[in-house]
């Protein structure tokens, strides 16, 4: 570790996206709720390290909350992509079974 040189912090404060902001307020929000409705044992015990994390992720990976597509929206993609691969599986044995060779 001497061999490296000395470790620089720099710490800079920026405003959330709008997006980003509403995403936070959102948690902010749901965390209070679960808090009123759980005991402090329960946060406590692994659950407040989880919401923090997820506070985290909100500004930093947006993205990877879900936010645009219900389960139902999942579940009608999931269901119609497997048809198309279905499909495409079909036409691609279809395909091969007359070569034309």
């Amino acid at each position: 570790m001497s061999q490296l040189p000395n470790k620089l912090e720099d710490l800079e404060y920026c405003t959330m996206l709008p997006g980003q902001q509403a995403l936070y307020d959102r948690l902010i929000n749901k965390i209070q709720f679960q808090m009123s409705e759980e005991s402090a044992d329960h946060i406590s015990g692994g659950g407040g390290s989880a919401m923090l994390m997820q506070l985290r992720k909100a500004p930093n990976h947006p993205l990877l909350h879900r936010t645009h597509y219900t389960d139902k929206i999942v579940e009608k993609m999931a269901k119609d992509l497997c048809q198309v691969s279905l499909q495409y599986l079909i036409l691609v044995q279809s395909m091969n079974l007359y070569a034309n060779w």
